[in-house]
Order: C-alpha cells, then sequence, then structure tokens
C-alpha cells in the first residue's frame, strides 16, 4: 500500500518506529496532555506527509514541527493581561477595606 507519491506503508511504520523516542521526550518535555498530544502529533505527521519528497532530514524536520505546536499549544492557553480600561473597574469592585 502506498500512502504519498510512492512511499509505502513499512516505509512510514519504520521511520515511525525511529522518531518514536524522540516524538515522547518532546511531548514529556513540553507536558503535553495525552489527549493533545495526539492530536498535535497527527497534525505534525500529516503536514510531514504532504512534504515527504520535499524534506531532507524527516525525523529533524518532524520534531521541529512537532516542538513549534507544542510552543504554539501552551500559548493559547497561558492566562491573557486584562485589558487596561478594565483596571479601574476591577478596582471600584473589591470589596472596602482590601
Amino acid at each position: 500500500m502506498n500512502l504519498n507519491n510512492g512511499l509505502s506503508l513499512t516505509t512510514f511504520e519504520a521511520f515511525l518506529k525511529t522518531a518514536a523516542p524522540r516524538v515522547r521526550d518532546v511531548l514529556a518535555r513540553f507536558r503535553i496532555p495525552v489527549e493533545d498530544a495526539e492530536e498535535l502529533f497527527g497534525h505534525s505527521v500529516l503536514a510531514l506527509l504532504h512534504q515527504w519528497d520535499a524534506v531532507g532530514d524527516r525525523e529533524r524536520w518532524l520534531i521541529r514541527t512537532l516542538r513549534r505546536r507544542c510552543v504554539a499549544y501552551w500559548r493559547m492557553r497561558r492566562p491573557r493581561p486584562l485589558p487596561v480600561d478594565l483596571l479601574p473597574l476591577i478596582w471600584l469592585a473589591r470589596p472596602p477595606g482590601r
């Protein structure tokens, strides 16, 4: 069975098996929850498949892409600063004596 431009399933499975330890290390280092890690990994692999023939060092490319997706994941989840125009309202809403 071919996946993309002559890429065989066995070749792709062998690649994933080789890359698996580094993939696990990246996801663990970024402390990505399992359910989200699967999605980030899946999107990274799909991006690689679309560019398989154009990518030289595929494992390096996959790991770099996965790292970028992990950084974006946490950026989307970090608390956002409050708009400056809301600060006076928050200050006024505080109970007296605080």
